[in-house]
């Protein structure tokens, strides 16, 4: 069975009328692949939602259910298409 970590990445964007702005995504890597010592990245979305609450949230969502990494784009279309920012 694989051992995934979720991981929340933390980027800087800029917005046109605000300036920079700090966003948070996900990252899913297997822990048991280590390729010359990095973390194997399967996955990463970066740049979700300014709000780390709530991606908070969503990360330990992905941990309970065990998403593999092939799903992550698309769980996180839904999420977004299910937020109000």
């Amino acid at each position: 069975m694989d051992n995934y970590i979720y991981e929340i990445t933390e980027s800087v964007d800029f917005v046109e009328d605000t300036g920079s702005i700090k966003t948070y995504g996900i990252r899913i890597y297997n822990a048991d692949k280590k390729i010359a010592g990095r973390k194997n990245e399967s996955c990463r979305v970066d740049s979700i939602s300014p709000d780390y609450p709530k991606i908070a949230t969503f990360k330990q969502m992905l941990e309970e259910f065990g998403l593999y990494p092939i799903h992550l784009r698309d769980v996180v279309e839904d999420f977004l298409s299910s937020q109000s920012f």
